[in-house]
């Protein structure tokens, strides 16, 4: 979460609640798809870090009527933002001087 949030302001954003599109779908995916590139698309992880953060619908049920549907919607857009996605993963170290790796 350190390198979204130091580099892609989109993505922090939508983590945190302070950026939306106005529409709840579309900001689901596009948040699974910066978590697809900044985890090298380990699905379990993407669906971890998604339920931490503000978009997460879980408890409200405003989105799905069980918290099994809502985990097969999230499943199923994690599936889609990996092949939307794909393995074209964003180095977010490339840019720092001395190359330190961030996990």
């Amino acid at each position: 979460m350190k390198a979204i949030y130091r580099t892609n302001r989109k993505g922090s954003g939508l983590f945190t609640g302070g950026y939306s599109t106005g529409d709840p779908s579309k900001d689901d995916f596009q948040l699974l798809l910066v978590l697809n590139s900044f985890t090298h698309g380990n699905a379990d992880l993407m669906l971890e870090i998604f339920l931490k953060s503000a978009l997460n619908r879980m408890g409200d049920m405003s989105k799905r009527r069980t918290e099994a549907a809502y985990l097969k919607y999230l499943n199923q857009s994690i599936k889609k933002a990996q092949e939307v996605g794909g393995t074209n993963y964003w180095d977010y170290n490339y840019h720092r001087k001395n190359k330190e790796v961030i996990h």
